[in-house]
């Protein structure tokens, strides 16, 4: 008798671990749901669907001369996330008007040459073009903050701020 209760509590503590198993699994999907959602399939993007917007996360195409898409199926392109093109080989960026927000390290490491910001830009992120090639930066006047190290270890030697910019954070143009 006690042999077949030490069997029913073994199957009983193993339904109880296989439905924690299965609960930790499904979990995530189930909070995550249809609100945000990773595509990587869409032309050179992989980018997650925020409702109605969409952030860049990464980059699959091998241009080095990148045009950011102001839609991606038919939403408005409004971040560039954190690391989306890090260390990526790229000359020339232009940033729609539709990208409010450009995240840390987004373009960290990647050898960018040129930048076009359009107005629309509100935030460009912690190290967001750290160890740039740039020498000419041009910041739109809708932009508010500038992160820390945004642009550091870079090559400036020029820098155009306009109007409006509230706060530049520590060594934002740092050597």
């Amino acid at each position: 008798m006690l042999q077949e209760k030490r069997s029913t509590w073994r199957g009983f503590i193993r339904k109880i671990g296989m439905i924690g198993l299965t609960m930790l699994l499904l979990l995530p999907n189930m909070l995550m749901g249809p609100v945000s959602q990773v595509f990587a399939d869409v032309g050179d993007y992989e980018f997650l669907e925020n409702g109605e917007t969409i952030t860049i996360t990464g980059c699959l195409g091998t241009d080095t001369d990148v045009e950011i898409p102001e839609k991606i199926q038919e939403k408005d392109v409004t971040v560039i996330a954190n690391q989306a093109f890090l260390v990526k080989k790229l000359e020339k960026v232009t940033i729609p008007r539709t990208v409010t927000t450009i995240e840390f390290a987004a373009f960290m490491g990647s050898e960018l040459e040129a930048v076009t910001f359009n107005e629309g830009l509100i935030e460009i992120g912690l190290m967001a073009f750290a160890g740039s090639k740039m020498e000419n930066v041009d910041i739109p006047g809708t932009v508010t903050t500038i992160g820390q190290g945004a642009f550091s270890q870079g090559a400036l030697s020029t820098l155009t701020l306009r109007e409006g910019l509230k706060t530049i954070e520590d060594k934002a143009f740092l050597g």
